[in-house]
């Protein structure tokens, strides 16, 4: 809970806490864009086993955690663990693959 005197020191140094959040974003930002060119690279290498074992039979593939085998494409054409991450809601899911 925030008390007076929190809120108090927040507003004496807020252009402090701001400048240091700001300073944050680029590296998360840098973070996305190297995960994304990372899965870009993988998805064009079909020679890639992770990508060959994906693109293979849906029963072939194993989440990497549960080692289960049913899985999820959603809308935005992603692969999803359906034991770890399961959908939020069905109209997320495109198509269900796997054994269930």
């Amino acid at each position: 809970m925030l008390t007076d005197d929190l809120r108090q020191a927040i507003r004496e140094h807020k252009t402090e806490l701001l400048r240091v959040l700001a300073q944050m974003t680029p590296a998360y930002e840098s973070l996305l864009a190297e995960a994304y060119a990372l899965e870009q690279s993988a998805a064009s290498d079909v020679s890639s086993p992770h990508v060959e074992d994906i693109q293979a039979s849906p029963v072939a593939w194993r989440c990497p955690c549960c080692k289960g085998t049913q899985r999820w494409r959603s809308i935005y054409d992603v692969l999803i663990c359906g034991t770890c991450h399961p959908p939020a809601a069905a109209a997320l899911v495109a198509v269900w693959e796997g054994a269930a």
